[in-house]
């Protein structure tokens, strides 16, 4: 039972890193996109 615990544990900790790697995989990759080509909003500054 405790084994079970623990590899759930494991399992949720891994798959919060997937996410938060993501996230900011995702928005590393939207800030180079916007470089890239001019924007058609006015930026924020």
């Amino acid at each position: 039972m405790e084994q079970l615990v623990v590899l759930n544990l494991i399992a949720n900790l891994a798959v919060w890193l997937v996410i938060v790697w993501a996230i900011k995989r995702y928005r590393a990759l939207n800030r180079e996109f916007n470089k890239l080509l001019p924007s058609k909003k006015p930026s924020q500054r």
